[in-house]
Order: structure tokens, then C-alpha cells, then sequence
């Protein structure tokens, strides 16, 4: 309404095309004034890392109309336009902090204007398996030390982990930050049985790799 003071804001609609400002009197109503304007495609741009890891925190940085009500999403690269999966508001800045999928595969940020509204930038982002490895002795003795030889991300919080078989990624018998070194050093469980060594990552809290353990 004009009472509101002059100049007036007035939201561009979301779909391209060529529109017209009107001045509408009240009484009537009748057209006192008009003006054509045409509305352009709005475009965007994300920028972040080509491939991150399972879990992995990362930044993306975003160039477009930072719109209060619009969202950037993480979502599988073949999900339906539309779907908000991992959505954020551009309300919260230029540049938005993200958490990869624990699963590993093809996704895509996209640039939705609105939220749920028309997408307007997309970046592949692939989220890549953790590769890690581990060698160690097949069979132990009970309470014997085990070093274990590894290879993979080193990353805070990944540990070197003896378990039993079948139990959730979370849960060990004993377990050493791979950050104390390669090999690790466990100790075997006394109890005699099958067990299993595991990389596991602190990030994405999951098994990168394991192996099987007897311990006589």
C-alpha cells in the first residue's frame, strides 16, 4: 500500500517473465498508472570440494540472491527437483557449513529459491568410501599384545578398534587413537573366541575396514 511510505518495496515473482507495476486506486478500482518490467531467471553458484568423505564437515560458499527464505539442500543426484534433504536457510550467511551423508555415492547441492521453490544452481558433490586397510595376526594368543599395521585417513578420532563380531561400530572390547601411532598395540581379550579388528572412522563413525581375530 502506498501509505507505507514511497519508494515502495515490491517481491519480484518467481517465474521469469514480463510483468507490470500498476497504481491501482482504491475506489473504482480503476488503473491511474503502470509501468512494464520484465523478471530475469534468477541464477546461482555453489562452490565446495569435488569429494569429501562419509561424514566429513565441509564449507559451501554461495554467490546468488541470498534471499532470507532461500534454502541450499544436499540431496542425491538423481532426487527429484523439489525434495529438501540437509536444507539451510541463506538467512544464516554467504557461506554454509555441511555434513556429507554417511553413505558413500552421487550427490548434489542444489540452490532452491524460497525454499522448495525453483532450483536455481546445482554443484556434484561425490561422497567417496573411506579406503582404509589393516594388518595383523589371524590367531592370538589371550591377553597377548597385537600390533596392528594400518593404513587410511588418520583422522581425529579414528581408532583402531577389537570387537566382537556382529556388534555396532560404536562398540569395542578395547580400542587405540590412531594417532598414537602405526602399528597400533591392542590387547587381546582374555576370554577365548572370534573377534574382530576395525578401523573405525571418528568422523563418520563408521567401519572403514575390518578384519577377523582368533584369540585361543
Amino acid at each position: 500500500y502506498v501509505n507505507e511510505g514511497s519508494p515502495l518495496s515490491v517481491e519480484a515473482p518467481l517465474e521469469p517473465g514480463l510483468y507490470e507495476l500498476r497504481y491501482v486506486l482504491r475506489e473504482g478500482p480503476r488503473v491511474i498508472g503502470q509501468r512494464e518490467i520484465e523478471v530475469v531467471a534468477a541464477t546461482a553458484t555453489l562452490v565446495a570440494p569435488d569429494s569429501v568423505a562419509p561424514g566429513q564437515g565441509f564449507a559451501v560458499e554461495i554467490q546468488g540472491p541470498l534471499l532470507a527464505r532461500d534454502e541450499v539442500v544436499l540431496v542425491p543426484a538423481d532426487a527429484p527437483a523439489r525434495t529438501r534433504e540437509h536444507a539451510q536457510r541463506i538467512g544464516r550467511g554467504a557461506t554454509l557449513d555441511f555434513v556429507a551423508p554417511g553413505e558413500s555415492g552421487l550427490y548434489e547441492l542444489r540452490y532452491l529459491l524460497h525454499g522448495g521453490g525453483p532450483v536455481i544452481g546445482r554443484r556434484p558433490v561425490e561422497v567417496a568410501a573411506l579406503a582404509a586397510a589393516l594388518e595383523a595376526p589371524a590367531q592370538v594368543a589371550a591377553g597377548s599384545s597385537i600390533d596392528v599395521g594400518w593404513s587410511g585417513p588418520g583422522g581425529e578420532g579414528d581408532r583402531i578398534t577389537l570387537a566382537e563380531p556382529g556388534s555396532a561400530p560404536t562398540k569395542w572390547r578395547t580400542a587405540v587413537r590412531t594417532a598414537a601411532g602405526n602399528p597400533a598395540t591392542l590387547v587381546a581379550p582374555a576370554e577365548p573366541g572370534s573377534y574382530e579388528l576395525r578401523y573405525f572412522s571418528g568422523e563418520s563413525r563408521q567401519i572403514a575396514t575390518q578384519r577377523g581375530l582368533i584369540v585361543e
